[in-house]
């Protein structure tokens, strides 16, 4: 084959390596979308037609249903895992460090919640292995956050404490607040703060006169 052959031949190959990876792009964009309009068990033709691909070519990307579900968690995670992250974890003035924890649930909250009700529905196992994976690692990072003031306590105290400050935030009490409580984004924030604030505020009151 030529050289002017055979750099054709690589363009068209790439041309079609993009052109599949934006058609995957937009089937995981679509079943996200479907998810979020509460429409969670949609269709491979609903799929395909709000993707504007063929339903016969779905499949051709992932092999089963399952495949297409753990690729469109995967998306939307990648999608809002920087929104997870807190910056000089546990460092800082308490009422900083409680902004910063807020913030960065509540983003979380509002990106992952279409697919994460999907897990509450019995829709998707997947999402509902991620979630309980991941309950342990976010306990973490509340400790973390809070470290200065949880280290005041006792063994048995700050286990309980641990617990009482998690609830809230975990998926289950966010839906609560939302969905029946009608809090919307900025009552959802107050809320959470001031339940850290009603928590965290006497250790570390205790704190500065130890």
């Amino acid at each position: 084959m030529t050289d002017d052959r055979q750099d054709s031949a690589n363009h068209g190959s790439d041309g079609r390596t993009r052109r599949r990876e934006r058609n995957v792009e937009r089937v995981l964009d679509a079943l996200i979308e479907l998810a979020a309009e509460g429409r969670l068990d949609p269709s491979g033709e609903d799929i395909a037609e709000r993707a504007g691909v063929s339903h016969r070519s779905l499949y051709r990307y992932f092999d089963d249903r399952a495949a297409l579900q753990r690729a469109a968690v995967d998306r939307v995670m990648e999608q809002i895992s920087p929104l997870l992250d807190i910056k000089a974890i546990g460092e800082g003035a308490l009422p900083d460090r409680i902004t910063a924890f807020v913030k960065a649930r509540t983003d979380t909250y509002w990106g992952f919640g279409p697919i994460a009700r999907t897990a509450f529905s019995g829709t998707w196992d997947v999402v509902r292995e991620g979630i309980e994976s991941s309950r342990a690692l976010l306990g973490d990072q509340l400790v973390a956050q809070f470290a200065p003031e949880l280290d005041m306590l006792n063994h048995s105290e700050r286990r309980r404490a641990i617990a009482m400050l998690d609830i809230p935030f975990q998926f289950e009490s966010l839906e609560y607040l939302v969905g029946h409580a009608g809090f919307d984004r900025d009552d959802l924030v107050e809320a959470l703060e001031a339940h850290l604030r009603l928590f965290l505020e006497p250790l570390a009151r205790r704190r500065t006169l130890d």
